[in-house]
């Protein structure tokens, strides 16, 4: 574990951490307790040194490991918003990993498709856990709106337009043709649950034009 970040000020990283569970418990207590049964270790980890100095406190990195069920690991942020967003949908990624350890839900494991969350096409695992994760985290934030003052407001905002754009082209995606019934009800578990959440409105707004240049890039 390279990345672990040992020189973190623990105290000011239980801190934030516990603020980011405060906001979550806000917004769904139910989600907030579902959390602390299945996530008890969250380790802290560094960011990557292309991260501008000035862009460092409010950045995020996250991620999950199927070996490792139970423990999150994210870099330290000041942001506490962003943080709520992070624990969650690394949450989602656990709580797929422990479905998948009893239920096979991928049948063509060689197919690839687009990744709106990647710089490279992604096997149907990979999509299959962003669109669970980042559905997870985009239907937080948009209950969390409805809660935040106005300084957060514009935030959350911004990081739903990134999101429900990202997750309506993901769903695009004929994932479905590489996943067994099992992965087929996941599927539409999600989707039909992003489909049928406000926070779906959001596509009436233009999609951002760093979204688009992104699919052009990757799908020329």
């Amino acid at each position: 574990w390279s990345q672990v970040d040992t020189h973190v000020d623990i105290i000011a990283f239980e801190r934030i951490i516990s603020k980011a569970l405060l906001n979550i418990s806000a917004v769904d207590g139910e989600l907030n307790k579902n959390i602390l049964q299945l996530i008890d270790t969250v380790i802290p980890i560094k960011l990557p040194d292309n991260i501008p100095r000035k862009d460092r406190p409010e950045y995020s990195v996250s991620f999950s490991e199927e070996k490792n069920i139970g423990t999150i690991f994210v870099s330290f942020m000041t942001n506490d918003i962003w943080l709520s967003e992070t624990i969650v949908h690394e949450f989602a990624h656990n709580l797929l990993n422990v479905l998948m350890l009893s239920n096979n839900l991928i049948i063509n494991k060689k197919s690839v498709f687009y990744s709106p969350w990647k710089e490279k096409p992604r096997p149907a695992h990979g999509l299959l856990h962003a669109l669970f994760s980042f559905s997870y985290a985009a239907n937080f934030m948009g209950n969390l709106l409805l809660l935040a003052d106005s300084p957060s407001q514009k935030f959350i905002e911004n990081r739903l337009i990134m999101h429900v754009h990202r997750l309506k082209f993901a769903f695009d995606e004929p994932l479905e043709e590489s996943l067994t019934d099992e992965g087929k009800k996941v599927y539409q578990i999600i989707k039909s649950y992003f489909l049928s959440s406000s926070i779906s409105k959001i596509l009436d707004l233009p999609c951002p034009e760093k979204l688009l240049a992104h699919k052009n890039k990757i799908m020329g």
